[in-house]
């Protein structure tokens, strides 16, 4: 009798402790996917951030257009808007497969999505760091054309350092920061998987 007792309490423990494991591992894998989903927000944000601000500054460069008769400054302002509105297209391509990253789906499918994302990022400063720096080419012949004095390269300067300051803080502590924060939660995702299998 007492035998039958120890094995029914036996059986009752195994089960609770397969239920917590269970418990636990849901809850791991809420908290990586969480951890995923926040990252992914960000880039997102950043990514409709950069968008917007395209579509501002597009409109308040168009308007200048008619009011220089320089041709350097002519083709610095047609310049800058067509790099602007070559971004809206990268950029809204960026956002359109940030958003087929889905956590409910395939963790190999979003490791797709996020690697092409990463791969996406690698050309964005291959390309767009040389077409940028045609734009300080271009303004510091605008300025050597008009003569400009001291007092008018001093903030040009600093614009272009900070212009330059930020954008690796970008690279870096956004896009890198929270690709690879995604990276490894879907790499932990794809391991909780293994072991349930």
């Amino acid at each position: 009798m007492e035998l039958d007792e120890l094995k029914k309490t036996w059986a009752a423990l195994d089960n609770r402790l397969k239920e917590n494991n269970l418990l636990k591992e849901t809850i791991i894998r809420e908290i990586i996917q969480g951890k995923a989903g926040k990252s992914l927000k960000r880039l997102l944000a950043w990514e409709i951030l950069n968008t917007s601000a395209c579509f501002v500054v597009i409109p308040f460069l168009w308007h200048f257009l008619s009011h220089f008769k320089s041709r350097i400054i002519f083709f610095l302002l047609i310049y800058t808007i067509a790099l602007l509105f070559l971004s809206i297209i990268w950029y809204s391509y960026k956002v359109y497969g940030l958003m087929k990253f889905d956590l409910a789906k395939s963790v190999s499918n979003n490791i797709y999505y996020i690697g092409r994302y990463n791969l996406q990022i690698k050309w964005e400063k291959l390309i767009g760091i040389p077409a940028t720096s045609v734009i300080v080419i271009l303004l510091v012949l605008v300025y050597a054309e008009v003569n400009a004095s001291i007092f008018a390269w001093i903030p040009m300067s600093f614009g272009v350092i900070f212009s330059g300051l930020f954008t690796y803080w970008y690279y870096k502590r956004v896009c890198g920061k929270n690709i690879g924060s995604i990276l490894k939660s879907l790499d932990e995702l794809k391991s909780l998987k293994e072991k349930e299998e």
